[in-house]
């Protein structure tokens, strides 16, 4: 009876060693994979917007000086329906809307037109970067001027909830993956133990006992 409490008590000791080993270690995991998942997307994200920001620079400069408002909304309309896009804005160079996403109805934070007064066209930078709040939602705000200001800017602003969204997928699926990793080495764990130490054990002690009857 003793043989068999101090190999259960071996056992358990061993499982609670490795499972409490492998929730630390799931607990780090799950960490630095969120704080890479979400720095990677942000910075993808970003680099998204800016090339949808260049690509209607591109093609709205020509557009701008013919005063074309049906050409520039056809190329906005292009890009409107990607997931992480909340807006898309172009505004001539008195920093009135020309078109937008909103079909007209452009929130209030939209239309200040210090973002443009302030831009500091000076320092020749391709555009700006802020976070600001559409509604109650956190957008990353890109803004870019067309011909360095001279006909307007671009506005493109994306969703900070949708690289929320898909960290928090990846920290499922990875998630998911170590919990099933730590199940698999915990049954491999109690294996080795019954076969590998345990059953020495209870051989001594049975060996042991029949030395001490003599």
């Amino acid at each position: 009876m003793k043989s068999k409490g101090f190999t259960s008590s071996l056992r358990f000791k061993v499982m609670a060693f490795i499972l409490l080993g492998g929730l630390v270690q799931c607990a780090v995991i799950m960490f630095v994979t969120y704080r890479y998942f979400n720095v990677t997307l942000v910075e993808a994200l970003q680099e998204q917007g800016l090339i949808v920001a260049e690509s209607i620079e591109e093609q709205a400069a020509a557009l701008m000086i013919e005063e074309d408002p049906v050409g520039l909304t056809k190329i906005v309309e292009n890009y409107r329906h990607q997931k992480s896009n909340e807006y898309i804005i172009i505004v001539d160079a008195d920093y009135n809307i020309v078109t937008d996403t909103y079909g007209g109805a452009v929130p209030a934070v939209l239309k200040l037109n210090e973002v443009y007064e302030n831009y500091d066209l000076a320092s020749r930078e391709r555009y700006e970067l802020a976070e600001i709040e559409i509604a109650g939602q956190a957008v990353y705000d890109i803004r870019m001027p067309i011909k360095e200001g001279f006909l307007g800017f671009v506005r493109v602003g994306l969703k900070k909830s949708y690289v929320s969204s898909r960290v928090n997928e990846a920290v499922l699926y990875i998630g998911l993956i170590i919990v099933a990793g730590m199940l698999l080495a915990s049954v491999i764990a109690l294996w080795v133990i019954t076969s590998q130490v345990a059953r020495p054990i209870d051989q001594l002690i049975t060996a042991a006992k029949e030395i001490s009857l003599g």
